[in-house]
């Protein structure tokens, strides 16, 4: 008996351990007992019907009156719209092929709500600003994140812009998915007649996405006569994507960005041309230092318009695009390289440039993109044949900051030459920035 009680004591405790194993607690089920000890188990997998969502769905609130205020008005939809509502416009009152007119009296309410999506891709939609006002007034101004704006025309908005994002307004879409294309069907707003077509003013402005847009242009190719910039970016307004797909034109500047606070910017794959002074500003404007770190555009050292083929030096480590252009912007995006870690770079398309100049921007590793280089001329160019060697750029400084640089220059001052101590100042600092 004594040889058969040992066997049999085991075998009760085993089956003890075994019945306390069982059913009682389900393998999901972690225990918040720090001294647990968790063995391994085959994850547990969220059905792709799992009710959990970043935001619950709202309501649909439908415009179908072109009045300025009003039951069916947008005026009203503002005032009434709730965290995740829809905009949309009836068809029947703003048909897409004859777009109806919603002439303002004055600013629209400011877009408060998270979660909004006002659309208007299906209809024709003209917001209208230009009845008198002397104060600043934009189309629609949000100072809230990840709401959504689509398929509206804005209109005269002098002193104002288009679309203004402000007050820590982030993760907003502009446009619309890329994917969808541009034009009257597309998702895509045109701006137009107005100072600004889209600002993006102040700190915490960021992470929004102006894409697939028309500014100072429309979709046929019309002048919209802008009368300033095409797209405003200050006030350390950081980390917004300007791009894919808007189409930027016939601005005085195409993009401009401002305040050394204001970084991390990033432009791509866009259509920019024919803007007045220039495609992409980071320049200094009077009391203002320039933006995205204003970082130095490329150098195109090599190219062949006909083989598809550009090469020459960035930052390195920085994203460089190309595209070719009737001036020095950058109208047709042709394609992107990336820089090593000396800052060289070739592309290779395998089909011809559209020419019939190139010009490129960077894009460093934080996302600030440059302003565009020099252009190319002429329809091919080999800095020298058979030279693999890495090249660099030729870095410029004022006279002054050379040490024991031994280069001067003399010029008698004539008192008739330079009436004013202005034009004396001018030409010495001229002078002292030569070498």
């Amino acid at each position: 008996m004594k040889s058969i009680a040992g066997p049999l004591f085991w075998i009760s405790m085993l089956l003890l351990v075994l019945n306390g194993c069982e059913g009682n607690q389900p393998p999901s089920t972690i225990s918040t007992n720090p001294t647990s000890v968790i063995t391994a188990q085959a994850p547990t997998v969220i059905p792709a019907t799992s009710t959990i969502t970043p935001f619950p769905k709202g309501e649909t609130l439908v415009v179908t009156s072109a009045e300025d205020s009003g039951p069916g008005t947008l005026r009203q939809a503002l005032l009434d719209a709730q965290s995740g509502d829809t905009i949309s416009f009836d068809s029947t009152h703003f048909p897409l092929k004859t777009p109806a007119r919603i002439a303002l009296a004055s600013c629209l309410p400011e877009l408060a709500q998270n979660h909004l999506t006002i659309d208007a891709g299906d209809a024709g939609v003209i917001i209208d600003g230009r009845a008198p006002h002397s104060d600043w007034c934009s189309g629609i101004r949000l100072t809230s994140s990840w709401n959504s704006i689509r398929g509206i025309r804005f209109e005269g908005f002098a002193p104002g812009a288009g679309v203004e994002l402000s007050n820590g307004a982030q993760y907003n879409m502009i446009g619309g998915d890329p994917s969808v294309g541009t034009g009257p069907q597309g998702q895509g707003n045109v701006v137009g007649f107005s100072d600004v077509g889209i600002v993006l003013s102040g700190k915490e402005v960021s992470f929004n996405t102006i894409a697939g847009n028309f500014i100072g242009i429309g979709p046929e190719g019309d002048d919209l006569n802008q009368t300033s910039v095409g797209i405003w970016i200050e006030g350390g307004a950081a980390f917004n994507t300007i791009g894919p797909r808007n189409v930027i034109a016939y601005n005085t500047d195409g993009i401009a960005i401002v305040d050394s606070d204001s970084i991390g910017n990033t432009m791509t794959a866009n259509s920019i041309y024919d803007n007045e002074r220039t495609g992409i500003s980071l320049q200094d404007s009077i009391d203002r230092p320039g933006g995205n770190r204003k970082l130095a555009p490329p150098c195109l050292v090599d190219f062949d318009l006909t083989d598809g083929f550009a090469a020459g030096v960035a930052c390195p480590g920085c994203t460089v695009e190309i595209f070719s252009d009737d001036a020095d912007q950058g109208r047709v995006f042709e394609g992107t390289a990336l820089a090593d870690d000396r800052g060289n770079f070739s592309y290779l398309k395998n089909d011809p440039f559209t020419g019939p100049h190139l010009s490129a921007t960077a894009t460093d590793i934080d996302g600030s993109t440059s302003g565009f280089s020099n252009p190319t001329y002429g329809t091919n160019a080999i800095l020298q044949e058979g030279n693999d060697l890495s090249k660099s750029r030729l870095v410029r400084q004022p006279s002054s900051e050379l040490q024991d640089n031994r280069l001067g220059q003399m010029d008698r001052l004539d008192e008739a030459d330079f009436p004013t101590d202005y034009d004396v100042e001018l030409f010495v600092n001229r002078s002292t920035d030569l070498g």
